[in-house]
């Protein structure tokens, strides 16, 4: 499975490439929005004092779902 997911990532950089896409820029910018989106889950969280416990999965998932409505990230060609 180690080999495939290398494969697939070494396809992707090539497919940004051609796209004119800078693969490590890319991944910066989706880094960048997973951390705000989680951050947000993080804080509304901890403002309706739920507890970040496996248990509370669905909740944390209904926040970062709500982060991904809120948030408006430009993509760039």
């Amino acid at each position: 499975l180690k080999e495939e997911i290398g494969d697939a990532l070494f396809m992707l950089a090539n497919v940004a490439q051609k796209a004119s896409v800078e693969p490590m820029e890319a991944l910066k910018a989706s880094n960048k929005k997973f951390i705000e989106r989680f951050k947000y889950v993080i804080n509304k969280m901890q403002e309706a004092n739920i507890p970040m416990t496996k248990e509370n999965l669905d909740k944390m998932e209904a926040f970062y779902q709500d982060a991904k409505k809120r948030t408006s990230f430009k993509c760039e060609p």
